[in-house]
Order: structure tokens, then sequence, then C-alpha cells
């Protein structure tokens, strides 16, 4: 991983929590595992990776797949949280909100939201580009 100039070796993990009041419990995490370390069986031997845990996702499929994971346990939560990186993700969003869940997520300060469902207009007679057939 290289941020700010240097390059650093380290884990990193997606988690799923449940909290409630100022108790919080650990619910599922994932081993994120960036692709070029996917395509180095050498190096997943040496990390001791487990075989199953050897496939790319991105740090939303794994958020998706935990979500999903929960219901099907039977966890009982009232609404979903997550930072930017995931709020940035619009089709994490959206499936999310397709699966009837309420979330909370941080967002970008550019994202466009709607408060009320959009219509689509019927386009005025003599405005506009011809119609193409």
């Amino acid at each position: 991983m290289v941020r700010a100039g240097k390059v650093e070796n380290c884990q990193v993990g997606v988690y799923a929590c449940l909290g409630r009041d100022t108790r919080v419990c650990l619910t599922d995490f994932r081993l994120y595992l960036p692709e070029a370390w996917t395509q180095d069986s050498a190096r997943l031997d040496k990390a001791k990776v487990p075989e199953q845990c050897r496939v790319h996702k991105t740090k939303h499929e794994q958020a998706w797949e935990m979500i999903v994971h929960a219901r099907k346990q039977g966890l009982r939560f009232g609404w979903v949280g997550f930072d930017c990186l995931y709020g940035s993700k619009r089709e994490l969003l959206n499936a999310v909100e397709d699966l009837g869940e309420r979330f909370v997520g941080d967002v970008a300060r550019t994202t466009k939201v709607w408060t009320q469902q959009l219509q689509l207009e019927k386009p005025r007679a003599g405005r506009g580009r011809p119609a193409k057939n």
C-alpha cells in the first residue's frame, strides 16, 4: 500500500458491528486483499491466507455480503451505517435501499440527493432536438 509517499505493509479488514448505547459487538469481518495479492499464490502461501479468502473482492462487495449475511443469520438491526468510502459507492447505496434497509452513510458533499420520487416529463412540442426514430 502506498500512502503519503511511503510504502506500508499492513492488513486491511472490513468489519460489521452491532451497537446499542455505548456497547458495540463485532458480528462479521473480512480480510481485504488487493487484486495484485490474489494473483500471487506464493505471497498468499507465505502469508497463510486461507484458500476460500484468495478471491479479490472490493471493500464494497464485502460490506454488501456482510449486510446480507447478517439478515440471513437473523440479526436484528434498525439501520446500516458506513463511512464515506462506502457511501461514495452508488451501487452499494442502491443495493442496501433495494433490500429495504434503512441506512445512514457519509457521502461526498457533491452527492446529489432528492427528497421526492423523480418524475419524467413529457417533452414539449416544438422544443429541443427532433426525436430520432
